[in-house]
């Protein structure tokens, strides 16, 4: 296969492998982040659970004693015999739990009492967790420390939830008398919780992986079957254009064929009513006259055939240089004028002075005005009217139309217009029979250009072609 193939296997592989390392490290943190919300929220309620049993059982005694401390030094504090009963108490209700150090504000935010005596004195009333729990609130945060006092030992590389909890004078409805602060050791559950994400981590490497290799195996025959059906599709696309290039050279070579002897016809015609056979009478004339025109009708019809075929095959070739647009539509008028005088049609150009230059094939150019304006002429009647025109379009090119005032065509037939071998009803009946090419060799000329054409058409009142040359 070639280099711009489909390669669908590689494509795979490489999505899959991107996708594997997006996914397993997306699960394995949303999984931690839902995991340390429930730590949290257990924690919470656990430290709340908590501080209503130390309300419940110490509060009654040494409640008094704290409110009202203010009064006493820090190091009075300290000494004081109930700080150091309510330490013994703590210590008797916290013992085989979980709890690392606890403290009590006062509403001003000192520091009444901690199971870690030097931090007693302590100013908090800045601190954002003891001003939640003194409007009532409580509020919790999860650290890592790596080294902390705990009670009458120091501990290392622990995980704590720290509580700031309101107590409250007669039950949950009362008012704020102090704030509690508790450190619950959780390192133990976030030792679960790592090792819980590291199972998770590799049961979701192993399911992608299992996904992968049966998905594998299935876009692996796809991708072969893809190359074959590639492999094969390529072959028959070369039988396509061999067989196109050859039906090509041999119209081409029927066509010229056929184009000899008409031209050669034509000529002897010619040499006739010229007399260089000798003297013809008024009825010879008439004879001569009707073959002339059918042998040229049968000569622009192989000229249109040969065209097509050439065109069709790829072989058109477009030899761009400066034209003088205005000369050309002037020349290809000056053509047909006779024809439509003889037809009572006005015809007159339209060409903006400042598109007097274009770059274009100026062959290929003509052979569109000649088929336009011949067709126009055609389905006109007499005393109709022919313009050929051109102006800017939108500053990116140039925008040229053909209109006349004929017979119009059947909206049904303006989309199957440029068709090949499709003539309208109108061009069915009309005297002067066609091909049907001539409309399809306009279109391709014009997109070979880089242009686009279209038609607009009432019947009864006329019809409008119109196509575009880029400037570049």
């Amino acid at each position: 296969m070639t280099g711009s193939s489909f390669r669908l296997l590689r494509y795979f592989s490489i999505t899959s492998f991107v996708a594997m390392i997006i996914v397993t490290p997306v699960l394995a943190m949303l999984y931690r982040y839902v995991a340390l919300n429930d730590l949290v929220t257990l924690g919470e309620r656990n430290n709340i659970a908590l501080t209503q049993m130390f309300s419940n059982s110490l509060w009654s005694d040494f409640g008094p004693f704290l409110t009202s401390a203010s009064g006493l030094s820090d190091d009075g504090l300290r000494a004081h015999p109930e700080t150091i009963r309510l330490h013994r108490a703590v210590r008797e209700l916290m013992k085989d739990l979980s709890v690392a150090k606890i403290k009590v504000y006062d509403l001003a935010g000192r520091t009444v009492f901690s199971t870690e005596a030097k931090q007693i004195g302590e100013d908090k009333s800045a601190n954002a967790g003891f001003l939640a729990a003194r409007s009532g609130k409580v509020a919790n945060e999860i650290t890592h420390r790596d080294t902390f006092s705990a009670f009458d030992r120091v501990i290392e590389d622990r995980d704590l939830i720290s509580s700031y909890m309101p107590i409250r004078r007669g039950g949950l409805a009362g008012a704020v008398e102090a704030v509690f602060e508790l450190y619950y050791d959780v390192t133990p559950l976030l030792g679960k919780i790592d090792r819980t994400q590291r199972i998770v981590v590799f049961a979701v490497i192993l399911v992608l992986a299992a996904l992968y290799s049966v998905l594998f195996f299935i876009v692996k025959r796809a991708d072969r079957i893809i190359r074959t059906q590639y492999i094969e599709l390529a072959a028959v696309n070369r039988e396509l254009e061999k067989a196109n290039e050859m039906q090509a050279d041999f119209s081409a070579m029927i066509a010229h064929d056929l184009r000899s002897p008409l031209t050669n016809t034509l000529s002897t015609v010619t040499m006739m009513q010229d007399g260089l056979f000798g003297p013809i009478n008024e009825e010879q004339w008439k004879w001569l006259a009707k073959i002339e025109a059918n042998t040229q009708k049968l000569v622009d019809l192989v000229n249109d055939f040969l065209d097509f075929s050439k065109i069709e095959a790829g072989h058109i070739e477009l030899v761009k240089e400066e034209v003088n647009l205005d000369q050309i539509v002037r020349d290809n008028l000056d053509n047909y004028l006779p024809l439509a005088k003889d037809k009572k049609v006005s015809v007159r150009s339209c060409v903006a002075p400042a598109l007097s230059q274009i770059k274009a094939d100026p062959r290929r150019l003509d052979q569109v005005f000649s088929n336009l304006i011949s067709n126009a002429i055609k389905f006109t009647g007499e005393g109709g009217e022919i313009e050929v025109g051109a102006a800017k379009d939108d500053g990116t090119g140039v925008r040229i139309w053909v209109r006349d005032t004929g017979v119009g065509i059947p909206k049904q037939e303006i989309g199957s217009l440029f068709e090949k071998y499709r003539q309208t009803q109108s061009g069915k009946t009309s005297k002067q029979k066609g091909t049907g090419l001539g409309l399809v060799i306009c279109k391709m000329i014009v997109e070979a250009h880089g242009g686009k054409i279209w038609v607009e058409s009432e019947e009864g009142k006329g019809t409008t072609f119109t196509f575009t040359i880029p400037c570049n």
